[in-house]
């Protein structure tokens, strides 16, 4: 095992307003020669292999995000890698595991507090971008033979909430059931970002029928490839929630609904979605302005809105053995990016070009 560092090159995120008002990611910095915290005896520390980006990382770092963050602070939320060093207090964790980080540093089980959600990484508390990283225990998660550090990097948000999504918070009424068989249902997911493709993946692996939306036919074509039974262009047929309910049984409706879109979406969700169906809020790609359907939509229809703040640690540990045991691959854009390419990584993932989820390589010789 290498010896413990003292040092680490970091990015930070220095204020939420560009210091160059020509350039949306100049509050961004990469830091060289950064002390390493010295290890409490819950902490462990890592040195990181791959990280992988979501949407949220281009909102903070671009300051369109909706929820306030501290500044100066480490971004990210995903990341793997091996650990190092452990405290005196760690028994789960020991020098030389493969591990994956979680989205928060501290939400065990159930519903997520306002304490819970305030450990999100790269929003309450710093993140993963560090190439040797800090985390609390309950902050990360053991990776099977199974499953290698590329893809361990692209769980913990995009990842976790499709899964929470589909099986509900774990240690919760929704959450009995991790894994179930999804024979006989049927799911619907919005576009091919990361929550959507993995839902899609983890909804077939389970046996439901999967309608997919899109915008290209390219994209068409890879998300057929990945198994979505049915492809809507959402360009082409705006009224993809009529469509989709129609491809359905007896026209009955969709059972689980990713809707990612926010506003500009919600009315065609609602008039996909089956009696007694969920549709689980993802997030607001298309903003908060936009048509809104009425409460007495969601009556007459006896549906379900449910928000998902991405999941907890009970539930990683649950949809990482699900990864394991079905063998799904996640599915990794072919451009990566190197440790010090990190604002090249976010204009690529704001160019919409990508397919996957996007990596940045920080020491991709552990793997």
């Amino acid at each position: 095992m290498s010896a413990i560092p003292q040092t680490t090159t970091r990015w930070r995120l220095t204020s939420r307003t560009p210091t160059d008002p020509t350039d949306t990611l100049s509050t961004l910095t990469l830091e060289h020669d950064a002390p390493i915290p010295t290890l409490s005896p819950t902490q462990v520390l890592i040195k990181t292999a791959y990280l992988s980006l979501n949407y949220r990382d281009l909102l903070i770092a671009t300051n369109q995000y909706g929820f306030p963050i501290p500044t100066p602070i480490i971004p990210g939320s995903d990341a793997s890698g091996t650990v190092l060093a452990v405290g005196s207090s760690v028994t789960h964790f020991q020098p030389g595991d493969k591990v994956a980080s979680s989205f928060f540093a501290n939400s065990p089980t159930g519903y997520n507090s306002p304490q819970a959600a305030g450990t999100a990484l790269g929003g309450g508390v710093d993140g993963v971008y560090a190439k040797y990283c800090v985390y609390e225990e309950t902050g990360l998660v053991k990776l099977p033979e199974q499953i290698s550090l590329v893809e361990g990097a692209t769980l913990s948000c995009a990842g976790m909430t499709a899964w929470t999504a589909l099986y509900g918070y774990a240690g919760t009424e929704d959450g009995k059931n991790p894994g179930r068989s999804l024979e006989g249902e049927t799911v619907l997911v919005q576009g091919t970002g990361g929550v959507s493709v993995f839902a899609l993946q983890i909804a077939k692996a389970a046996g439901a029928t999967v309608i997919a939306t899109t915008s290209s036919e390219e994209k068409e074509k890879r998300v057929r490839e990945l198994g979505a039974d049915h492809v809507i262009n959402y360009k082409t047929t705006p009224n993809w929630g009529e469509v989709a309910k129609s491809l359905t049984k007896d026209n009955k409706g969709i059972d689980h609904i990713i809707e990612v879109g926010g506003a500009n979406t919600l009315d065609q969700s609602f008039k996909a979605v089956a009696a007694g169906g969920t549709i689980n809020i993802i997030g607001v790609l298309s903003g908060f302005e936009g048509a809104q359907p009425s409460l007495t939509q969601l009556i007459y229809l006896q549906a379900k809105i449910r928000g998902i703040l991405v999941g907890n640690l009970e539930g990683y540990k649950d949809f990482v053995d699900y990864l394991a045991k079905k063998q799904i691959k996640p599915v990794v854009d072919e451009k990566r990016f190197k440790f010090e390419e990190y604002k090249e990584a976010i204009r690529y993932m704001e160019s919409g070009k990508h397919f996957g989820k996007i990596i940045v390589e920080a020491d991709p010789a552990q793997d």
